[in-house]
């Protein structure tokens, strides 16, 4: 069993700089980053049977992870595509605008504003942090199986993580109504067609807020 906690400092990330200075990307690698990494790891190894010929091992471990940004250079934020770095905050938590459904009425999709409430327009500055879903997973770990005979081996390993999120690209690619002349997942044609249909895809009358980015496609990893 062991337990840990390191503190890594000096990480090199992009550091947002002004656009008059005229950088392509906004951005200047510097040395700006803390982070805290900690967590509790166990494993067992266990000899069914072992004898002169033949060997028969089976073991597990298990790990419990946890981070955090401690600090960042004047403790500004740092967007990094659909994730952010923030003070405070797990590495890499996703920052996107909130997907609230679609409207019964007329299929609009909906989504939340920046004050929390429900409207059927698009806007990035409805981006936010959505606390507790990041890239980095909670709980992971493995377990496996061995046989030994003489000068022959036979291993099976199996690996398992959970608590973190991916963002779902193939099928929000899947479903876009702007691709519609390319190959669709089936779940595409279960759009809203009436009023009253629930539990559906938006109307194709919305592609221009409809095919955005935000946690539509946002999805558990495990």
């Amino acid at each position: 069993m062991d337990y840990f906690k390191k503190n890594s400092q000096d990480l090199l990330l992009n550091r947002p700089i002004s656009q008059t200075v005229g950088d392509e990307n906004n951005a200047i690698l510097d040395n700006i980053g803390e982070v805290e990494n900690s967590g509790f790891e166990v494993s067992l190894n266990v000899n069914i049977i072992r004898n002169q010929d033949f060997t028969w091992t089976v073991g597990a471990n298990a790990a419990f992870l946890d981070n955090e940004v401690k600090e960042l250079v004047g403790g500004e934020d740092i967007i990094r595509g659909l994730t952010i770095l923030r003070e405070g905050e797990e590495i890499n938590s996703f920052f996107l605008p909130r997907y609230a459904g679609v409207n019964p009425a007329n299929g609009q999709p909906l989504y939340y504003d920046s004050e929390n409430n429900l409207t059927g327009e698009f806007s990035d500055s409805f981006e936010t942090l959505i606390e507790g879903k990041s890239p980095q997973a909670d709980f992971e770990g493995g377990f496996f199986t061995s046989f030994k005979h003489r000068g022959f081996g036979l291993r099976a390993d199996f690996v398992f993580k959970k608590g973190n999120y991916i963002y779902n690209f193939q099928r929000s690619a899947g479903v876009s109504i702007g691709g519609i002349n390319s190959n669709r997942r089936l779940e595409a044609f279960d759009y809203w067609q009436e009023p009253g249909d629930q539990n559906v895809l938006p109307s194709p009358l919305y592609q221009s807020t409809a095919d955005q980015t935000s946690t539509r496609f946002l999805e558990s990893g495990d």
